[in-house]
């Protein structure tokens, strides 16, 4: 029987591969809709996508991700509601695809969520370890809440006249300067455009367009103008306007970085981008994880007196991440910081007083106390929340600290560096996989551990996308066997696993990751733990887990009588030496223990430098300081050769072990705080002494080059005062130092004598006005400022005397000194006539030009204007300082001496 057309039977297969090829057809559609930033057209197309039959719940999900992250690019409340919406149901439909974990992680993100959003980029990380996207936006995100200083954005909500004071200060222009230039700045090729892109960004007397401001900030900086390329890079870094982009965001940020700045105007954006680079490689944001990386980076934007990036080098010193260790170059970072006006840098410099860990060999003096308690209150008068806290905190320790509980509490206090530490992520692949794959190579038994642990976690995901429990516990439970203390089970797996526990309880590997999962709940892991290690008595990981819970119970003698059956495991052991000290047994007995973990263990298994600390403790306890300062930096050589996934190394205490051992080594070779070698190092490591003796010589040879000084020099040191100082009163001033005046305050000291060292060359400003730098009795440095001084007009003969009477070892009393501040975070003392001042020129040939150490010294060979008292002093202001840019001008001017 034949049917006609009409009443043919319709082929099921012929329907689905009809519904097949619209879908994909549709699909393609859509995804160039996306592609081509047609995001409203695209959602609309997908939403078309979403009301086919017979599609499969992976198809749905990754429709409603792709629908999720059209939306997302649209940036708008309601959209973002919508995205998130959608990324919810694609991990319902599909829980163990990525992408899905992933989308909703960036709807967090965008919506400053950050927890939620690092709870949800985790689960895709897991379920996609490899993926460098993943891991970035991850990275993004730990970086918000790691603690380290962000260079501080400009709120949106500015009115006028806070947007006129950014642009006049933006522009290193007093009041009428800006008043005058006002009228055409904004239409300024560049400047204009950046200032029209600032606009668009915040909203400000436009409607905010991320776009139209990528367009104005792209003009710049095809205009060469770096602060154009750092805005853009911070669009496409933040994911404003575009897709977030790391590796266009890193483009951007280089050229800003590496430009060479021509004038004060080009100037700006050049620290930002430097310090954005290095946050980017310390949190490994669109590039490798690198701390050395970071600290370089942060080192150039502080150089260009970026202040939030000299905080966060300060911490990378304090803890010799991606640097070597130096508690002095940490202190003077903060330092430097503090005295700008950062109140994260005041806590910490005030912490470092409180230990005295800037200078090391001793407990803090009452000095050092109360410049602890200057730095605290000040942060606390600046409303910083944690300086209130802790000046509560130190009064209520005043009246406990008298007992014994105080006391040790105090003690305690004194021993946690409260500085922010990162512990590293030691089994994420992206970061590490290519140092540990190398050590391996190289044969260490710790990398290839290391590598058996991701080798079989990857057996895990890859079962647990296809259902099997069973293999899944069984790859995850040898990767726990392998190293427990950093194996940690997904959140994705604990259904299956507590699951898997109620049918199969006495399934070895089941049991192994219900511990592990179940670890914290103590009470109930009490009994648990000791009744299935009788079923499996030779398990080394039960019989370690055993051990530690009776003396996470306070039972040590049970653990040193537990019986196990694995003489030569390292966990074991290393649990054993602990159960030894905590039973409060021989300390003999204790060391024996350790050394025997030592002997059998590798050199770069982690718990090496923490042995060597534990008996550095006992042998400092027991008055052995020589085997103290033996086992001390055993544990520092130890950490050398550790793997990078377990750097930077922590060990509970050792601040104060450092403490100790500083004091041991110094009695040995018998320096105190104030001899000439610390003197050296304090200046060798002052970041604001190199960046004010690099500025002031760049202006000198700007001068001697191109008969001007820097633009950016003349702008901030000839503004107009706001205050005028009393009349000079030379009859008993009280005498005051740089600690007394509030480097933060705009404050004249009437009544007041400051008597400090000129420290280099005078430079004569365009105004008549004469700027140095200059030096107190405490080795901290300042710049100065003097107007009115007599001069004949003729500027190249005023210039000849500008140098005679203003250089190095000129000693000046300044009475009524003036704490001028330039702009916030910067300031210079003021005078306003010679009347201020008395000099005195009678060291000027006897003292060091670097450290003002009075002795036999030599001139510098080629030009015979600088003195020095060593080859260090020289090659330290030939290198860092850039006398060797200064030498060639300097024998002009001393041939017409």
């Amino acid at each position: 029987m034949q049917f006609k057309a009409s009443q043919k039977l319709l082929n099921p297969n012929q329907q689905q591969n009809a519904s097949k090829n619209e879908f994909e057809k549709l699909k393609e559609k859509a995804n160039k809709l996306f592609q081509e930033k047609k995001y409203n057209e695209a959602i609309k197309t997908y939403t078309k996508l979403l009301q086919l039959s017979e599609l499969s719940s992976e198809n749905l999900a990754k429709i409603f991700s792709n629908r999720s992250a059209s939306y997302f690019m649209l940036g708008s409340q309601s959209s973002l509601k919508m995205a998130n919406s959608d990324a919810e149901e694609a991990i319902k439909l599909w829980p163990k695809w990525w992408k899905g974990y992933f989308r909703l992680g960036r709807v967090y993100a965008k919506n400053e969520e950050w927890d939620k959003a690092e709870s949800s980029l985790n689960q895709a990380s897991v379920l996609n370890y490899k993926s460098k996207e993943v891991q970035d936006e991850l990275n993004f995100v730990r970086s918000k809440f790691a603690g380290y200083k962000h260079v501080a954005q400009p709120e949106s909500s500015q009115t006028i006249e806070e947007i006129v004071i950014e642009k006049r200060i933006h522009l290193g222009m007093c009041e009428k300067e800006y008043s005058d230039a006002n009228k055409y700045i904004d239409n300024m090729p560049g400047i204009g455009d950046i200032f029209k892109g600032h606009n668009y960004k915040r909203g400000v007397g436009v409607p905010q367009d991320y776009k139209k401001a990528a367009e104005y900030y792209l003009k710049a900086a095809n205009l060469g103008f770096p602060e154009g390329m750092y805005c853009l890079g911070m669009l496409y870094h933040e994911g404003n306007g575009f897709k977030r982009d790391y590796k266009e965001a890193m483009k951007w940020f280089l050229k800003a970085a590496n430009t060479e700045p021509s004038s004060t105007m080009l100037k700006n954006g050049i620290p930002e981008a430097q310090h954005a680079l290095a946050l980017n490689y310390m949190g490994g944001i669109g590039v490798n994880k690198d701390c050395q990386k970071a600290a370089e980076w942060y080192e150039k934007a502080v150089l260009n007196e970026s202040i939030p990036s000299a905080v966060n080098l300060a911490t990378l010193y304090l803890h010799g991440m991606g640097v070597e260790k130096n508690v002095l170059k940490a202190f003077n970072y903060f330092k430097f910081a503090a005295q700008s006006g950062d109140t994260v840098a005041m806590r910490n410099l005030a912490n470092m007083y409180f230990k005295d860990i800037g200078y090391g060999p001793r407990m803090p003096t009452e000095e050092d106390v109360a410049e602890g308690y200057k730095w605290l209150n000040l942060a606390a008068e600046k409303g910083d929340l944690e300086a209130v806290e802790e000046l509560k905190r130190r009064e209520k320790m005043k009246s406990l600290v008298q007992t014994k509980e105080g006391f040790s509490e105090e003690l305690k206090k004194l021993s946690i560096d409260e500085s922010i530490i990162e512990k590293p992520d030691s089994i994420n692949y992206e970061q590490f996989g290519k140092s540990v794959e190398e050590a391996a190579k190289r044969g260490s038994i710790t990398a290839q551990k290391h590598l058996e642990i991701w080798e079989n976690l990857e057996n895990a995901l890859l079962a647990f996308w296809k259902n099997d429990s069973a293999k899944l516990i069984a790859a995850l439970s040898k990767a726990i066997q392998l190293n427990s203390e950093i194996v940690k089970v997904p959140i994705l797996y604990f259904p299956l696993i507590e699951e898997r526990i109620k049918t199969h309880p006495n399934d070895l590997d089941t049991i192994i990751c219900y511990i592990q999962i179940d670890a914290k709940r103590v009470l109930d892991m009490k009994e648990y733990i000791p009744k299935v290690f009788k079923l499996f008595p030779d398990n080394e990981y039960l019989a370690e887990t055993v051990g530690w819970n009776y003396l996470n119970d306070g039972n040590p003698r049970a653990a040193l009588t537990h019986k196990y059956s694995h003489p030569n495991s390292l966990p074991l052991r290393f649990g054993r030496a602990i159960a030894i000290r905590l039973n409060q047994g021989p300390a003999d007995e204790y060391i024996k223990a350790l050394d025997e973990f030592l002997a059998l263990a590798p050199e770069d298994d982690p718990d090496v430098p923490r042995c060597y600390y534990f008996k550095a403790q006992t042998y400092y306890t027991n008055r052995n300081f020589e085997l103290f300062v033996e086992c001390f930096e055993a544990g520092l050589a130890a950490e050398k050769k550790q793997l990078p996934c377990f750097l930077p190394y922590y060990f509970e205490g050792k601040a104060m072990l450092e403490k100790f051992y500083i004091v041991e080594t110094r009695k040995r070779t018998s320096i105190g705080k104030n001899d000439q070698g610390h003197r050296f190092e304090q200046i060798k490591t002052d970041p604001k002494r190199k960046i004010l003796l690099c500025q002031n010589r760049e202006a000198f040879i700007s001068f001697a080059e191109d008969g001007v000084i820097t633009l950016q020099m003349c702008h901030e040191m000839t503004k107009k005062p706001p205050k005028i100082s009393n009349p000079p009163n030379w009859s008993s001033p009280k005498k005051i130092t740089f600690k007394d005046i509030d480097a933060t305050k705009d404050k004249i000291y009437n009544g007041c004598i400051l008597e400090v060292r000129i420290i280099d060359w005078g430079n004569l400003l365009d105004n008549g006005s004469i700027s140095t730098k200059i030096e107190d009795k405490n080795g901290e440095i300042n710049r100065f400022l003097i107007h009115k001084w007599p001069l004949t007009g003729d500027r190249n003969s005023d210039m000849l005397e500008t140098i005679k009477t203003f250089r190095p070892n000129v000693k000046i009393s300044i009475i009524n000194p003036y704490n001028f501040m330039i702009k916030e975070g910067k300031n210079t003392i003021r005078v306003e006539s010679p009347e201020f001042i008395i000099l005195d020129p009678s060291k000027i040939d006897k003292l060091c030009h670097v450290c003002g150490k009075e002795a036999k010294i030599l001139p510098c060979s080629a030009c015979k204007m600088a003195f020095y008292c060593s080859k260090d002093c020289q090659k330290l202001d030939w290198i860092e300082f850039n006398h060797k840019g200064v030498c060639k001008h300097l024998k002009v001017y001393a041939n017409l001496m």
